[in-house]
């Protein structure tokens, strides 16, 4: 670009050049008035708010009104609601081109970040594509638009305040205009997760509730959340179904306040059942691990993973024992013959402890039998077994055993 040095002199510059600021900064005899503009149309909500256009004209007996002005200049909102251009690889900018003959034009977009203490900002040229030369004018306006590549300039995950600026020039002289707007995105993050064990558990079963919070540091966007999990042996998360997340909600999350976290409620019985068809999902698990991921659907939105544990998940039914009455069975002398029913969903082998008491109440606590290594050598051991009133069972004769077999 190059300038006559002369007072009166038309500033002459490469249409589409880089340097744009000269364009106004060193033509001499320029005039300028600051012109409020209101936005119309579709990009009234997306471009912020609108600074003004700044008017300037040279040329030697030259109009005013033969300036090319730019009219509804915006920062397109992408995507549609989101109040601000998302992506910063592709911020869309547009405008018109208004000029009373006609004349074609060239533009130039700047940009600066604004700064907090209002203090004048510091322009300088954007990376744009599209058409920048010999653009249409007319006296009613012509739109144009272009790709501004916010990324390639600097900027990074959310700007709430970035000012654009773009210079329109033909023969009889240039104007500007400036908007204000928001760009770009910052995924939210998981916050605080936990699991909700049953009161007085320390192991999660069944429907376990997972508590968390969310933040969102680069706006509330309304977000998504995914679970995952992890046993042992397994290389890597898999996700769980959205259909097995049977409890809270996973889509249009809002920011949680302090104290009120999110909750979500995991069926971890039907994803176990899945990955283990056998087991039937009716598995005890000592080292469960869970994942959150948080998502906004924008570009750059994706959080990070969010893990828990190890904990334990007990999805193992306890056996069921019914008992029949020995009365009903018992002719009263030698041998007791104790009948009863051992039922378990998973069809599991059992260890099945019988007591006796003289009264139907007073039975010992057996407690300490929980654990299978102790449970098998106190059943064993008759002097274990009698302070805890154990029957001691006999093995049947082959006589009793030939009768048992026997048809009626």
């Amino acid at each position: 670009m190059e300038a006559q040095a002369r007072r009166g002199a038309p500033v002459r510059a490469a249409a589409g050049s880089r340097t744009a600021s000269p364009w106004i900064s060193r033509g001499l005899g320029l005039a300028s008035s600051l012109v409020p503009l209101a936005l119309s149309g579709c990009y009234a909500g997306a471009a912020g708010a609108v600074l003004g256009i700044l008017s300037l004209t040279s040329g030697q007996g030259s109009s005013a009104r033969d300036v090319p002005r730019i009219v509804s200049l915006a920062v397109v909102e992408d995507p549609p609601g989101a109040g601000r251009a998302t992506d910063l690889g592709r911020v869309g900018i547009a405008f018109k081109l208004v000029e009373r003959t006609g004349q074609p034009a060239a533009v130039a977009l700047e940009v600066a970040e604004a700064p907090a203490d209002g203090a004048g900002p510091a322009f300088r040229p954007a990376t744009v594509t599209g058409k920048a030369r010999d653009l249409p004018t007319s006296g009613e306006g012509r739109t144009h638009s272009l790709v501004w590549d916010a990324r390639a300039d600097g900027f990074a995950g959310h700007v709430p305040r970035v000012k654009v600026r773009l210079l329109a020039r033909d023969g009889d002289g240039a104007s500007a205009e400036e908007v204000e707007a928001s760009l770009g995105n910052t995924a939210p993050a998981v916050t605080g997760v936990d699991v909700l064990f049953p009161l007085g558990e320390s192991a999660a079963s069944q429907n376990i509730v997972l508590r968390f919070g969310l933040e969102y540091p680069g706006g509330g966007d309304p977000s998504s959340i995914e679970l995952f999990y992890r046993t042992e042996g397994m290389d890597a998360f898999e996700r769980v179904p959205e259909d097995e997340i049977i409890g809270g909600q996973v889509t249009n999350l809002l920011p949680s306040p302090p104290g009120r976290p999110h909750n979500l409620t995991w069926d971890s019985i039907a994803t176990f059942r899945a990955a283990d068809p056998q087991g039937r999902g009716r598995r005890d698990l000592e080292r469960v691990f869970v994942a959150l991921r948080p998502d906004d659907g924008l570009p750059g939105g994706a959080g990070k993973l969010v893990e828990l544990g190890p904990f334990c998940v007990h999805n193992s039914t306890l056996p069921v024992v019914s008992l029949v009455p020995p009365s009903e069975v018992s002719d009263g002398d030698g041998p007791v013959l104790v009948r009863f029913a051992l039922s378990d969903e998973e069809e599991d082998p059992a260890d099945v402890v019988l007591q006796w008491s003289l009264d139907g109440r007073d039975f010992p606590a057996v407690d300490d039998l929980r654990e299978e290594a102790r449970r098998r050598a106190v059943l064993s051991d008759p002097d274990e077994r009698a302070p805890r009133r154990i029957l001691t069972p006999r093995p049947r004769t082959v006589t009793e055993a030939r009768c048992r077999a026997a048809p009626a």
